[in-house]
């Protein structure tokens, strides 16, 4: 599986943790949380538009 995601942030606290990473993530029709996947095969590490 392959899912969207940004890297290269500042490291951000929250609570407990540090996080240098944001997966992006929708919700559905029922409010259910859903990683956004690519349709198309591509590269690894592709920057995002």
């Amino acid at each position: 599986m392959k899912i969207k995601g940004l890297v290269n942030f500042l490291p951000k606290q929250i609570g407990k943790f540090v996080s240098e990473v944001l997966i992006l993530e929708l919700p559905d029709d029922n409010g259910n949380v859903v990683l956004l996947e690519p349709t198309v095969k591509a590269p690894n590490n592709g920057k995002l538009f």
